[in-house]
């Protein structure tokens, strides 16, 4: 999937897919809210992975749809 822009909370923000994986990138000169912050990359910290259900979230319907348009993706 594309990358596609994003705001939280008023941030602009990309989400990127990698493999397994999707990364946040923020490309706004605004901090992050607190909470956003904790988990965010950065030199003196540790690497923060959040896991959830593919299954269960809103981005299955989105991957279903682009399969079906696309059958050489399969």
């Amino acid at each position: 999937m594309d990358p596609f822009a994003e705001r939280w909370d008023s941030v602009n923000s990309y989400r990127f897919y990698l493999g397994g994986y999707a990364a946040y990138i923020k490309v706004d000169g605004r901090r992050f809210p607190e909470a956003f912050a904790k988990a965010a990359l950065n030199p003196e910290g540790p690497l923060h992975l959040i896991s959830r259900a593919l299954a269960t979230s809103k981005d299955v319907g989105v991957i279903a749809n682009i399969l079906e348009a696309n059958p050489r993706l399969r």
